[in-house]
């Protein structure tokens, strides 16, 4: 896993176990995103990042509410739990 891959699953489990808030997850999860769109190379956490970003969009939007969005990164996330 690389470094920027590792900081994303880190920063979703942190927020899923409650570790973190909705605010410092969003700040931390964006530049991350960033960064891993700056590094094309790294493919894993494109995809991560890729599949996180529209349930946060939706639910900054107000078209999602925070429970429906840790339901959507629980069910993304589910296989990194097992890594």
């Amino acid at each position: 896993m690389s470094q920027i891959l590792d900081y994303m699953v880190s920063t979703v489990r942190s927020y899923l176990d409650r570790e973190i808030d909705i605010d410092e997850f969003r700040q931390s999860f964006a530049g991350a995103h960033v960064y891993a769109r700056n590094s094309p190379q790294d493919k894993e956490a494109n995809q991560l990042a890729n599949k996180l970003m529209p349930p946060i969009a939706e639910f900054s939007g107000g078209h999602r509410s925070e429970q429906s969005l840790r339901d959507a990164m629980r069910s993304e996330t589910v296989v990194l739990h097992h890594t």
